[in-house]
């Protein structure tokens, strides 16, 4: 822990309207500073990496056919008889 402080300051802002009520307020958050030295994994070896291998290529599946298109009728016109 560095040090203890407190954060930048939050406001908060009420308003009902057509009521003329309004109020405001405002705090600071509380923080704590921390220095992290290492970060440690168990079984982290010494961070050498082995050859970068080529990424496995992916079989091309056969295009599936698909299905006719209906023909849709054409709508018939609506006309009135007077």
């Amino acid at each position: 822990v560095v040090s203890h402080r407190a954060g930048d300051k939050v406001i908060v802002f009420k308003f009902e309207a057509r009521k003329r009520k309004r109020r405001k307020t405002g705090h600071r958050q509380q923080l704590s500073e921390l220095r992290i030295g290492a970060i440690r994994t168990p079984g982290a070896g010494t961070g050498a990496r082995p050859a970068a291998s080529e990424p496995p290529v992916k079989a091309q599946r056969p295009a599936s056919p698909r299905p006719a298109t209906k023909t849709r009728k054409a709508a018939a016109s609506k006309t009135t008889q007077e």
